[in-house]
């Protein structure tokens, strides 16, 4: 446009320099000024054509104006499909191994608004083992379902940022802590208010407090619910981050519903936890990851089983801490576990065996073969050691890992009292592990696992001797 309007004011000033020869000086000032608004009339002209360039362009993107929303949403999906095979163990629930395909279908959803008020989304389409051609036909050609097809809700809810740091959220959302140790890939129904506090003398810290509905029965009955409130906060400090979340659980464990088909009290009942966290990088090379839950049931019980009492009702304690190292060509880590008095641990904690622990709550795993953690009764403590090798290949497309350990989670002095539940897990010996994985494109893996745990299911306990496989392909887009 500056090109543009240059040469004009040459056209011009050709036109009238001739004639300022002569002119006088109040004529050769007028003149000047008459170019001016020529010039500013033409500069007025072409910023208007422009203009209406960008508005035709614009129209012929986006033809409808009903369409603009589009540019506030954010779409995702993920498939995937495995194969698991577990030997069939003394405390399997029936009658033969287990061997069967599953597949689970998520698209996402967001919607961001232009004041940042976000609405986000996930819902399975599909989670379930393959069921076979168990669709029959109806009349007039109809295709008719035996009820099976689980489309649901994995999480869901309205996002809310204001005055810069903080961020409200209410609704359904997903809930880890301490690398599923503590909380594993739960979905909470949750209302939470995060504050970011920036640099402080701990670290770029963050806060929240939380409120999780964890049961709620008939909504006009009380005493079937449980309620649990905790603050939450992490800061990262140089090449180090911890945590701390602080958890309440409020619930009426020794309430029994009228109704045979009603819900009867919460089990976790006047019950509070701690759960610090530490992790860093140090050296050349070297990471470190630790962290501890200990559980509090501000007296209600002794460490043994009293109906209505609810679970973890005494003191317990877990934590576990993981040493790595990066070779150019692999890393290497050790990994020590240790609980005492049957204290809670998460589903989906990796202990570096494919078929023990290792199965969050919203991921099950199809191949496990034990686990560890307990319901908080005295005498019920458990270690576990391992170590684990793994690396990548062809340009970080293959993934391999090598581990094993020993697991102990037997309870020699099992309480007759407890009913079995001071010794959930009877078992003691070495395990072995083997992991694959190939990303042949960037949203398609291909991989598998293998586990087995030594020994002899008599001497051992449930799952010894016994082994699982698993083979899966994923995309993620």
């Amino acid at each position: 446009m500056k090109k543009t309007v240059v040469t004009m004011f040459a056209v011009l000033s050709l036109i009238i320099g001739p004639h300022c020869v002569n002119a006088s000086e109040a004529d050769l000032q007028q003149q000047i000024e008459d170019l001016k608004k020529t010039v500013n009339q033409l500069d007025a002209e072409v910023k208007q054509l422009n203009e209406g360039k960008a508005a035709a362009e614009e129209s012929s993107v986006s033809v409808d104006p009903k369409l603009k929303f589009l540019k506030n949403v954010h779409l995702g999906a993920d498939y995937r499909s495995r194969y698991g095979y577990r030997e069939k163990t003394s405390a399997s629930a029936g009658p033969d191994a287990r061997d069967a395909f599953d597949h689970r279908i998520r698209v996402m959803f967001d919607y961001i608004d232009d004041s940042g008020v976000a609405l986000k989304t996930r819902t399975q389409l599909y989670d379930n083992v393959w069921l076979g051609d168990r669709r029959s036909s109806g009349s007039a050609g109809s295709d008719i379902s035996s009820g099976e097809d689980n489309i649901s809700l994995d999480y869901g809810f309205l996002e809310i940022p204001f005055h810069e740091t903080w961020n409200f959220k209410i609704g359904r959302q997903e809930a880890f802590w301490a690398r599923n140790f503590v909380t594993d890939d739960d979905r909470r129904d949750r209302i939470s208010l995060m504050n970011s506090l920036g640099e402080t003398s701990l670290g770029n810290m963050t806060v929240m407090a939380i409120y999780d509905k964890r049961q709620e029965g008939e909504v006009e009955v009380q005493k079937d619910d449980g309620d649990m409130i905790a603050i939450a906060s992490w800061a990262k400090a140089g090449d180090w981050t911890w945590g701390l979340l602080l958890d309440y659980w409020h619930g009426w464990a020794d309430y029994v519903s009228p109704d045979p088909n009603g819900t009867d009290g919460y089990v976790l009942d006047d019950l509070w936890s701690i759960s610090p966290t530490l992790e860093g990088t140090f050296g050349d090379g070297f990471e470190f990851f630790w962290t501890m839950h200990y559980m509090n049931g501000n007296g209600r019980g002794d460490g043994k089983f009293e109906p209505g009492q609810g679970f973890w009702a005494n003191e317990s304690m877990a934590t576990f801490a993981v040493l790595g190292y990066n070779f150019d060509f692999m890393k290497v880590e050790v990994q020590g576990y240790l609980n005492q008095d049957g204290c809670l641990v998460g589903a989906g904690w990796d202990s570096f065996s494919s078929v023990i622990q290792n199965s969050t709550r919203n991921d099950p795993n199809p191949i496990r073969l034990s686990s560890v953690g307990g319901l908080g009764y005295d005498g019920d403590d458990q270690w576990l050691a391992a170590t684990r090798l793994s690396g990548k290949l062809l340009d970080s497309k293959v993934g391999w890992a090598l581990a094993g350990g020993y697991v102990d989670t037997r309870n020699d002095d099992a309480d007759p009292v407890n009913n079995g539940q001071d010794n959930l897990y009877n078992l003691e010996a070495a395990f072995v592990d083997v992991q694959a994985s190939w990303r042949f494109y960037n949203t398609l893996e291909l991989g598998a696992k293998y586990g087995y745990i030594f020994g002899d299911e008599d001497d051992d306990g449930p799952g010894a001797g016994k082994f699982g496989t698993l083979a899966y392909l994923s995309w993620n887009y």
